[in-house]
């Protein structure tokens, strides 16, 4: 077979390959997310436009809110879609970013606005170190990859969507880490998963009279004992 002939033969496989990933990717559901290639060494990457200066995690940027709980040993919920979040206030800073170290004397209740997609509502009791409270699923909970990449750069995008578990649903609700800014997604088949000093109960359930999903959580503050 002659080389021109070879070249021609690995054109149509080249072609033919090509058609075939368009149909798989027209025929997916929204559900997925779809603006991701695959790496030959690196597997699948998901690719944002986003300015690394402008991303939301490791950005340079104190315009948005979350800037201001950066460092704080707290964790909180965040909607990705949203970025919207609700900080579990278990340790109490004061405005100059320093630890308070009394006791409150209160419990205090938080949550997420209502702008679409999950919802967060709970207390937090920072003299017993602890939080709890329910995250609340809508049809339009699922994770929007166009949406996500308004916040993200694409190695923050990377690092969240490693965290998911591929058999399992990709939604757009998570837990954040202020102090070391890591995002670890909500999930239902995780029944409990630690984040730093915290560990966070999981309680998937579905109401299927009211048609509704939720997950129940409760986050306990407990660092590292006997640590050197």
């Amino acid at each position: 077979m002659t080389h021109r002939k070879k070249r021609y033969i690995h054109a149509l496989l080249f072609l033919a390959m090509a058609i075939f990933l368009t149909a798989c990717v027209d025929s997916k559901t929204e559900a997925e997310p779809l603006t991701a290639i695959l790496d030959e060494e690196e597997g699948i990457v998901y690719q944002s436009s986003l300015p690394q200066e402008q991303c939301y995690l490791c950005g340079a940027d104190t315009t948005n809110l979350m800037s201001l709980y950066w460092g704080q040993d707290n964790i909180g919920f965040i909607n990705l879609n949203t970025f919207e979040f609700t900080i579990f206030e278990i340790n109490r800073y004061d405005e100059y970013g320093d630890l308070i170290t009394e006791k409150a004397g209160y419990a205090s209740m938080r949550g997420t606005a209502n702008n679409g997609g999950s919802r967060y509502w709970g207390f937090s009791d920072s003299d017993r170190g602890i939080a709890s409270g329910t995250v609340k699923l809508f049809d339009d909970s699922r994770l929007d990859m166009d949406k996500v990449k308004a916040f993200l750069c694409t190695d923050c995008l990377n690092k969240v969507m490693d965290k998911y578990l591929s058999s399992d649903e990709y939604l757009d609700a998570a837990i954040i880490n202020f102090k070391t800014k890591e995002i670890r997604p909500l999930q239902k088949s995780f029944l409990g998963f630690n984040v730093g000093d915290f560990y966070i109960s999981s309680v998937y359930s579905q109401n299927e009279t009211a048609a509704t999903e939720q997950f129940h959580l409760t986050a306990f503050y407990c660092p590292v004992r006997y640590d050197d």
